[in-house]
């Protein structure tokens, strides 16, 4: 068997999808992107086809080596998800030929399910804990959130205690029922960090994520120090040599390398090897679309120290309402669960089949008009709608429920409604932000 042919896709919102065909008719699905920046990892995918043109796609471990070590630069986020989105793919295409489901490739299940939490967002306190009251009436009691707006490196004591008095309403409305991680996402500064920490601390958040950002990590262990709370991040860094260093140094209890970002399914089960060995957790990052997602969901229910998943975007509303609550269980399709489960006959695989075809049809679409007027959002929306309708009535016939139609139309409404106006919204807060950015920096 050969690879012959390389072929992306972008999609909206911020997805870019990589088929791969060899001359056995046999196809792999990866998701190689970096947020924001599609058109430049897809450069990079283009640009490391000859290393793969006419090889044989079952040698994943020669092809991944082949693309990291041939070029004179090596790493970073670009280079790193080039390679993450072709080697999911090679991952799909040996599962597909051998007929198993890639956890049994990389030595089987170590659980049958995985715990999950669930994101809410919005800064005022009230609209969190509605949010959280509506999910825990779906089974969850473990979410994530954000920790606090932009801090400046030495911002004021009404600051931290508008992030403070957020999260012990929250604690104080929940008690002890519900857990919670809190997310800084990069936002602040280390002595602004060490501040929160300490205030944080009374009110037990499950973890801190990004309490500051991946290229000053030498302060992990120092904040780690000065505080209780565990403290989670990886999603900014790419590899297995940008993680030893952070390992060495210590201080983190949680590692989140994303498997669209640090390489792919290979280099990420290194990590979580590397991470064992010192008694670090592992919650890969899923941000992304549904192939990053099927890619992912090979890995954790085998890697040992990965005790509890992150949300799910689009596909957390399937789980924990058509499935057992706040659980997320192992499906058993072949390879990562794409595309061809759909029409084999066989389980459903990781529920990504039916978006992968829709997205791809999307593409047709974008291929031709770059986003830019409401006709194609209109278009767009109203092919997930169809994708999201169809999903939902897969997984309940098979989990042997039924769905309200009451609860699936006004939704369908409201996205075919609501998604032109959030692309536009989310445009020009990106544009506001980068001027205003030009403007301070």
């Amino acid at each position: 068997m050969k690879i012959i042919k390389l072929t992306t896709y972008r999609v909206p919102p911020r997805w870019m999808l990589l088929k791969i065909e060899t001359d056995e008719g046999v196809v792999g699905w990866g998701e190689p992107v970096i947020e924001g920046r599609a058109r430049t990892v897809e450069t990079a995918v283009q640009e490391m086809e000859p290393y793969l043109i006419g090889q044989d796609p079952s040698r994943i471990n020669d092809l991944w080596q082949t693309m990291y070590r041939a070029g004179f630069y090596r790493g970073g986020a670009i280079l790193m998800s080039a390679i993450a989105g072709i080697d999911q793919a090679l991952w799909d295409i040996k599962g597909k030929v051998l007929g198993k489901p890639v956890y049994e490739l990389l030595g089987g299940l170590v659980r049958d399910r995985m715990k999950m939490y669930s994101w809410v967002g919005g800064d005022r306190p009230s609209d969190i804990i509605e949010q959280i009251r509506t999910l825990q009436q779906g089974g969850f009691n473990t979410f994530k959130m954000n920790g606090t707006e932009e801090l400046g490196m030495l911002d004021t004591s009404a600051k931290v205690d508008d992030a403070v008095r957020r999260v012990a309403e929250i604690r104080e409305a929940f008690g002890s029922t519900i857990e919670f991680g809190l997310d800084f996402h990069g936002r602040v500064a280390a002595p602004m960090a060490k501040t929160l920490l300490r205030e944080l601390e009374a009110y037990r958040p499950l973890f801190v994520e990004e309490p500051v950002l991946a290229e000053q990590a030498e302060y992990y262990p120092r904040l780690a120090e000065m505080t209780s709370i565990p403290l989670a991040a990886g999603e900014r860094m790419y590899s297995r040599f940008e993680f030893k260093n952070v390992f060495a140094a210590g201080g983190l209890s949680i590692v989140q390398p994303d498997l669209s970002h640090a390489g792919g399914i290979t280099e990420c089960l290194k990590i979580a090897s590397m991470a064992e060995a010192y008694d670090i957790t592992l919650a890969p990052h899923c941000p992304l679309g549904p192939v990053a997602l099927a890619s992912c969901l090979p890995g954790w229910p085998l890697i040992a120290m990965a005790p509890i998943m992150p949300p799910l975007g689009f596909m957390t509303l399937l789980a924990w309402r058509q499935l057992r609550p706040g659980l997320l269980p192992v499906w058993a399709g072949a390879a990562l669960g794409l595309v061809d489960d759909l029409f084999s006959g066989q389980p459903f695989g990781t529920g990504i089949a039916l978006w992968s075809v829709t997205l791809i049809l999307v593409d047709v679409i974008e291929m031709r008009f770059p986003w830019r007027n409401f006709l194609t959002d209109w278009l767009v929306a109203g092919m997930f709608i169809i994708a999201y309708l169809a999903l939902n009535w897969l997984i309940a016939r098979q989990s042997g429920g039924m769905i309200a139609p009451a609860l699936l139309l006004p939704q369908a409404l409201l996205a075919l409604v609501a998604y032109p106006m959030v692309g536009r919204t989310v445009g020009w807060i990106d544009r506001w932000r980068l001027m205003r950015f030009r403007v301070l920096g």
